[in-house]
């Protein structure tokens, strides 16, 4: 009887530490904000993590399994899934690492080719993904960027724009940021702002040219 019930104890603790576990998961990485058809963001809690993708202590110990079963090269190209379907796997995969650069990317592109054809079986929506992330962590400046590239493909320019200010305010020597976001005032026929963004970057010797190509074209670079 007294081993029943130091067995029945120990069960009772485990089930108390796994819900608390869990509480913690979803109040570090909760769902926020509202996806563009106005609906609430709100996602399957999470059975691994959250884990902080540009923390460098999660990503060489908690990482690699994650990867291994559910991030294969192959789900980051949506050619097929690993532990099943290639949604499925993105979706563990930043389930368990918000943050995951690669994985936002690739659910951005499979979102992209499956506009037209309006076949999306993926819930929450993308945005929400992003919001979730971005308050997962808030000084990600990559995750901005990324948002804003996402943004600026399903044409919300306004927000995207937003995103890359935003991302440069976090890392104003970050270069790449700078020449992304000098881009994309081109896109949009703000060549003024994207000049400066191009003499900050050119001015320390960055070494892509497109930006001033196009703004040469465009008659606000050089002769």
């Amino acid at each position: 009887m007294i081993r029943y019930k130091q067995y029945l104890l120990k069960i009772i603790l485990f089930v108390m530490a796994l819900s608390q576990m869990e509480a913690f998961a979803n109040s570090a990485a909760p769902w926020v904000g509202v996806d563009f058809q106005g609906f609430a963001c709100a996602g399957e809690h999470m059975n691994y993590g959250p884990y902080d993708y540009a923390n460098a202590e999660h990503r060489a110990t908690k990482l690699p399994i994650v990867e291994s079963y559910h991030f294969t090269r192959e789900v980051q190209q949506l050619l097929k899934g690993k532990s099943g379907t290639v949604v499925g796997d993105l979706v563990y995969t930043l389930q368990a690492f918000p943050n995951h650069y690669k994985a936002l990317s690739s659910l951005t592109y499979y979102k992209i080719i499956n506009i037209e054809n309006k076949q999306w079986p993926v819930t929450p929506s993308v945005e929400c993904y992003f919001q979730r992330a971005i308050n997962f962590v808030p000084a990600d400046a990559t995750v901005h960027i990324l948002y804003a590239i996402y943004l600026k493909k399903i044409n919300k320019v306004n927000l995207a724009e937003d995103e890359y200010k935003t991302a440069i305010e976090l890392m104003p020597d970050e270069l790449k940021f700078r020449y992304m976001y000098g881009l994309f005032l081109v896109t949009q026929k703000k060549y003024n702002a994207a000049k400066e963004q191009a003499e900050i970057i050119y001015a320390k010797n960055y070494p892509e040219t497109k930006l001033k190509m196009k703004l040469h074209s465009a008659g606000y670079w050089g002769k």
